[in-house]
């Protein structure tokens, strides 16, 4: 067993390993990771899991800061498995924090929420709590929640204020970002002065150069491109001193498409290869292939093109390199993914079942309990009518039938409400089916109609496809019946179903020759309670998105053409896959 005094001096060395990481982080990674190992080792052979769990926390720093985030989790999730057995609570907190970033990063939102709360769990101090309310921040800026963003770094801002150390810089920054989306420009333009000057106090020359290439972006956005360009300038002098690649790289770029912006295409093209050379220097084909990119474009905008030819010939080979690197690299990654895909649906799936029973027990509830009620209004108001028929007032007698068609209306809309919500349920399994034989049923349905409003409809070449035959009926059943109602006055009725197949693909056109539809409306139209004309054409506006449901219930799509003059044309696909249609669930 160590006396004290040798306990005591490894505690004094191992804090001093943690304290000279922490003076390289983001300047000398090399030294960095080497002060980490440092500690590693002396943590686990005096047993100091404590520590040891700290420099895991700060490898796990390394691997994010050198875009290896996998890594970066990998490492963290052990600290904090040390941390948890150990309970180090401040340490686990850490943790959290930190996996709730790496998390962010990989756009796995509900696992960064997740390690927010855990970390919020363990009462954390006002740092914690500060940085835990800053990740959640940036958490809803990707989900597009900017004002709630807003309000959870203004709760961050409160707490870093309490500190003794300002620590206010990256919330400023963070603020910036999402003031941005807000298209808020004089408040972007607040927000990274005030982390410029925090940063600057807090002797922090990443958020300094961070904020300084974020003031630039904001007046090459606006158009100040001079006054853009020289806050890039001033950024990369202080990016300089530091071995951060991407942030260097990121605004050697901006100074480069700053001076694409003012026309200057050589001194665009020398800035643009100065990031080349660094990503190319540090093996990152992703950001390589980036400047190659610009490299390519800017030189094809000069003239030059076989130096533009040069660069799209290093860009196909770079691109070649990375599609092979990442065929060896990316089925593992998958299996993984797909494993917490499978688990998150399992947890999920019993619940989805039950809301689905509800849905039903819905449908029904509408079919059967509301349309009960409209029977008896519009047969009670029918007695009425008749046995009052001679005593009644034309006032009294209008009200009557306006009660009667309303109710007819009503029970119409539940009814075709009733056919949207059913659409999945209606029939569980495929059946081959003639098509020629479905639209014939169709046809000797609504001959009464077709005779009576002197509209012809024929068909071609259908085929006989594996598919849901009830669904599908009621959309042919649609497109006719629509079709009749929207005939042109001036002229008989045609409307003609045809059919191509190229691949597992089947390509349905309906066509008439009614009053078409205006082109404008033709992106509405497949919408639930869409209802161009309602003056004019009785209706529920339910059809048409019927349709739609059936279509994707196929697999397919569904479209409309129409100069709204001489008819429209409906065409709808259905994918097959080995004789079975391919389902959409």
């Amino acid at each position: 067993m160590l006396a004290k005094k040798d306990n005591e001096a490894i505690i004094r060395q191992i804090e001093a390993g943690l304290a000279n990481a922490a003076k390289y982080s983001g300047k000398d990674w090399q030294r960095f990771i080497k002060e980490v190992e440092t500690v590693e080792r002396l943590s686990i052979s005096h047993q100091k899991y404590d520590y040891y769990a700290n420099a895991l926390l700060k490898r796990g720093l390394y691997f994010y800061r050198n875009d290896k985030l996998d890594q970066a989790i990998q490492i963290t999730k052990k600290a904090a498995d040390i941390a948890l057995k150990f309970q180090y609570k401040r340490t686990l907190a850490h943790c959290y924090i930190n996996l709730s970033g790496y998390f962010q990063q990989k756009n796995q939102l509900g696992k960064a929420i997740e390690c927010n709360y855990e970390a919020l769990k363990l009462n954390p101090d006002d740092i914690e709590s500060a940085h835990l309310y800053n990740n959640l921040a940036m958490i809803l800026y990707a989900r597009k929640e900017y004002q709630k963003g807003l309000e959870y770094l203004d709760k961050a801002i409160d707490y870093y204020r309490k500190l003794p150390i300002v620590k206010l810089a990256g919330a400023y920054i963070n603020r910036g970002i999402i003031l941005i989306e807000l298209n808020d420009f004089e408040e972007v333009k607040k927000a990274y002065k005030a982390a410029t000057r925090y940063a600057k106090e807090e002797k922090d020359e990443f958020l300094h150069a961070t904020a300084l290439e974020g003031l630039g972006k904001v007046y090459f956005e606006i158009d100040e491109v001079d006054k853009g360009l020289s806050f890039f300038m001033e950024a990369l002098v202080v990016a300089n001193g530091l071995n951060e690649l991407f942030l260097r790289g990121s605004i050697l770029n901006m100074i480069g498409l700053a001076y694409e912006k003012k026309g200057d295409l050589e001194e665009a093209i020398r800035f643009f290869k100065k990031s080349y050379k660094l990503y190319d220097k540090h093996a990152h084909p992703k950001a390589g292939i980036e400047n190659l990119e610009m490299l390519h474009k800017t030189y094809c905008r000069l003239g030059d093109f076989e130096n533009a030819y040069q660069y799209q010939s290093k860009l196909l080979q770079l691109k070649e390199k990375q599609f092979e690197e990442s065929q060896e690299n990316s089925i593992q990654e998958i299996i993984q993914n797909k494993a917490e895909e499978i688990d998150v649906l399992r947890d999920k799936s019993e619940v989805i079942s039950r809301q689905n029973e509800e849905l039903r027990q819905y449908a029904f509830i509408v079919a059967h309990d509301l349309r009960e009620p409209l029977r008896n209004i519009n047969g009670f108001a029918n007695l009425i009518k008749r046995d009052e028929e001679t005593c009644l007032s034309k006032e009294s007698e209008d009200l009557l039938d306006f009660l009667i068609g309303a109710s007819v209306k009503m029970n119409d809309l539940l009814s075709d409400l009733l056919k949207y919500a059913t659409i999945d349920i209606e029939q569980r399994k495929l059946i081959q089916t003639d098509m020629e034989e479905l639209i014939e049923d169709v046809k000797v349905d609504l001959q009464q109609q077709l005779e009576e409003n002197d509209t012809l409809l024929t068909y071609s070449d259908l085929p006989s496809i594996k598919c849901y035959p009830i669904p599908l009926r009621q959309l042919l059943q649609n497109f006719i019946t629509n079709s009749i109602k929207f005939r042109h006055p001036d002229r008989p009725g045609k409307m003609h179903f045809s059919h191509q197949q190229e691949g597992k693909v089947h390509t349905f056109t309906f066509t008439d020759n009614g009053i078409g539809i205006e082109p404008e409306y033709l992106q509405k139209i497949f919408g639930i309670f869409t209802r161009l004309d309602k003056q004019n054409y009785e209706g529920t506006g339910i059809g048409l998105a019927i349709c739609k449901k059936v279509v994707e219930k196929h697999g397919g799509t569904i479209s409309a053409q129409s100069d709204g003059k001489s008819g429209t044309t409906f065409i709808f696909t259905i994918v097959e896959e080995n004789g079975i249609t391919n389902l959409i669930a």
